[in-house]
């Protein structure tokens, strides 16, 4: 219906509004998290131009996108107000479609080891308890839209290709697409469903 559409259509603007901005970030002022774990994997600054973005804070996300008429309520629906994923300790995968619409986003906490070293030594009687930090971070599942066993990260690189090369990480497949490896598709785990399955026979993987 009208209101299902237009959802979506916000749903698609509010991912791509953000994609742009972590990539703009990541080319004019990148956070130093960002900096060190593209100099650790050797990595070009090409990867922005693939999707690969990073944020000062979760903060200055909740405003660009408040600031052009997203409500909280809404960005909360859709999976936007997630300070564990848009933070300046993260570097940030962007998710697209076949057709290169974003959709989701994925995280890897770059000081994931020293904050799970000070979780694990913590005061447990403390009244204020510690939050148990996570070293990767996704947005929802949304029906219909994004979907993880549907939507595996590098997918719109599988288009019109017989044959995709499966790995885990999506710096895995990052790696391989900078040397020039373009139909990877990183499954972000080891689970290889019938769904996804499907997915790339409909895509005409053989």
């Amino acid at each position: 219906n009208s209101e299902r559409a237009a959802l979506r259509q916000s749903y698609f603007r509010a991912y791509r509004m953000v994609a742009d901005y972590l990539e703009h970030t990541a080319e004019k002022n990148p956070t130093e998290a960002f900096e060190k774990e593209i100099k650790k994997r050797k990595w070009k600054k090409e990867v922005i131009e693939l999707g690969l973005g990073c944020t000062h804070s979760f903060k200055e996300v909740y405003n660009f996108l408040t600031d052009n008429d997203f409500s909280k309520e809404f960005l909360d629906m859709i999976g936007l107000l997630r300070s564990d994923i848009f933070n300046a300790d993260s570097v940030i995968y962007t998710i697209y479609d076949e057709f290169r619409k974003p959709i989701a986003f994925y995280s890897r906490d770059t000081k994931f080891e020293e904050k799970k070293i000070a979780y694990d030594g913590r005061d447990k009687l403390e009244v204020k308890q510690m939050r148990q930090p996570m070293k990767y971070n996704s947005t929802a599942n949304f029906p219909g839209i994004y979907e993880k066993n549907l939507h595996l990260y590098g997918i719109h690189d599988a288009r019109d290709c017989h044959k995709v090369i499966l790995v885990e990480g999506h710096g895995c497949k990052m790696s391989l697409k900078l040397n020039g490896v373009n139909n990877v598709v990183a499954l972000g785990g080891f689970a290889l469903t019938e769904p996804t399955l499907n997915k790339f026979v409909s895509l005409g993987v053989t």
